[in-house]
């Protein structure tokens, strides 16, 4: 793949999870991540990024985005930097 062709994926795995968490759809959530993720949640909650499976982030978000009443959340996903080399990407 290109540089090019990588980071259009990257875009389209990040525009579709955020499609399917903001719908609800878990089961096709768990479907975008790779075996393996490393979360980052340290500029929301301090500690460390953890290495988690795609059952364990969508456990996490079910209890999250489930808990409101709304039908749904609107994820705006723009302005991300993708760094990709070695295999990995990532997206901040």
């Amino acid at each position: 793949m290109s540089l090019l062709e990588d980071r259009l994926d990257i875009i389209e795995t990040c525009t579709r999870m955020g499609w399917h968490a903001d719908r609800r759809e878990w089961e096709r959530l768990v479907e975008v991540f790779a075996e393996q993720v490393a979360l980052d949640y340290i500029s929301l909650n301090g500690g460390e990024p953890v290495a988690l499976s795609p059952a364990q982030i969508v456990e996490a978000w079910t209890g999250v985005l489930g808990s409101f009443l709304v039908a749904g959340t609107a994820r705006n996903i723009n302005g991300a930097d993708y760094v990709i080399g070695g295999g990995q990407s990532k997206t901040t």
